[in-house]
């Protein structure tokens, strides 16, 4: 989401904490975003020019480091 549509990414995250036990007003601003997505569908990035790569690093054993 963050990736691809940054626009709703800190509204998402507000909404999405709230997903147990919504109130009307969670509901309210959820219709909202619906209705901003839905004036916003031809909006788009375009990435060019690098390939996109996940890379991941991990010390496991950096507990057990005597360093």
């Amino acid at each position: 989401m963050s990736f691809s549509r940054p626009d709703i990414a800190y509204a998402l995250s507000r909404l999405s904490r709230y997903t147990q036990c919504p109130s009307q007003d969670h509901w309210d601003e959820l219709a909202r975003l619906m209705r901003y997505l839905r004036g916003t569908m031809d909006y788009a990035i375009e990435y060019s020019g690098f390939l996109v790569v996940l890379e991941e690093y991990s010390d496991a054993n950096w507990i057990f480091d005597s360093d």
